[in-house]
């Protein structure tokens, strides 16, 4: 398994067992590993700034997220 490759690799996994997000934090999940990183609404709202993981390190733009989960 890679989940021992990096630190926080074993939440990132485990966050990404789970379809839903709470709290006041906007969630997108990498187009790479399927990770999940916290991003502000100004990036999502950039469209053109790529959101990097820090789990795989892949830089990605905001609408090749998997998925993006806002609060609400």
């Amino acid at each position: 398994s890679d989940l021992g490759r990096w630190p926080g690799a074993g939440l990132a996994h485990a966050m990404s067992q789970f379809s839903e997000k709470r709290g006041n934090t906007i969630w997108a999940q990498c187009a790479g590993c399927q990770g999940w990183l916290p991003v502000s609404a100004a990036l999502l709202a950039a469209k053109t700034v790529a959101l990097h993981c820090p789990h795989c390190q892949k830089s990605f733009l905001p609408e090749q997220a998997q998925q993006v989960v806002r609060p609400g």
